[in-house]
This record gives structure tokens, C-alpha cells and sequence, in this order.
């Protein structure tokens, strides 16, 4: 008789808890959550920024991609602090990696408020340095 009372609140207590569960994803389940780590913070930064100038156009157009296709690397790259300058006054530099086009790429990349600008594009080679791609 007592085991089927401690096994009628355990049914109860587990009822509880899904009603909860189901009540806390339909009121937060669709919430985008803000970036707490820095690396995250960067990136969602430059996501929501727009290009501020032809050159970064021409670094665009040198890949075939535009802002959306950008936007959506952003969401694979990895921020490198080493090779970045984020105390760089009026704007920061940061070092952003990734593979575009099935190649390493670093993408050298200056962030002023709502603009950004590509300062630098290397492709990283296998073992044998880096190749840089030339926009005025």
C-alpha cells in the first residue's frame, strides 16, 4: 500500500514538472539568446553591421558573395584575438577565419558602430604561408 502511494506523488511530481517544461518552452522557446562569450559578441556585431565602403565591396565581389552570403560565414567564423587589435582607437581590427570556397581564409576586418570594413583578406595556404587578395 505505501509503495503505491510514493509511486502515485512520483507520477504527480513528474506530471508537474512536464506541464512546466511544455509551459516554459511555449512562453521562451523561440528567444534568441544575446552572445555572453566574446568571440560571440564580435561576430553578432559585424552580422548586424553594414559595409561602409567599395573596398570591402571589391573584397566581397572577389569571392562572389554578398551581404546575406557574408552574413551567413560570419555565422561558421572564428574570431582571432591573437592576430586582432580590439583596444584599436577610433575602431577595432579583428581577425576573423573560415573557409570560403573550401579554402582558409583570414579576413581582416575594421568595425565602426553600425560599419564595417574589410581591411585585409589572406587566404591561408597548406604549409606554405598565406596569399593575400589585392583591392584598392
Amino acid at each position: 500500500m505505501n509503495t503505491s502511494k510514493f509511486t502515485r506523488r512520483l507520477l504527480f511530481y513528474a506530471i508537474g514538472v512536464g506541464i512546466g517544461f511544455l509551459a516554459v518552452y511555449l512562453f521562451f522557446g523561440k528567444r534568441a539568446l544575446p552572445a555572453v562569450w566574446p568571440e560571440g559578441r564580435v561576430l553578432e556585431q559585424i552580422q548586424h553591421a553594414k559595409p561602409a565602403d567599395s573596398t570591402t565591396w571589391c573584397y566581397l565581389r572577389h569571392f562572389g558573395m554578398d551581404t546575406a552570403s557574408f552574413r551567413n560565414w560570419m555565422g561558421t567564423a572564428d574570431v582571432n584575438f591573437t592576430d586582432s587589435s580590439p583596444r584599436e582607437k577610433p575602431c577595432p581590427v579583428y581577425a576573423i577565419e573560415g573557409k570560403i570556397l573550401m579554402k582558409n581564409s583570414r579576413v581582416l576586418i575594421q568595425s565602426c558602430d553600425s560599419l564595417y570594413s574589410i581591411r585585409g583578406l589572406q587566404v591561408l595556404e597548406n604549409g606554405a604561408g598565406t596569399q593575400s587578395v589585392a583591392c584598392p
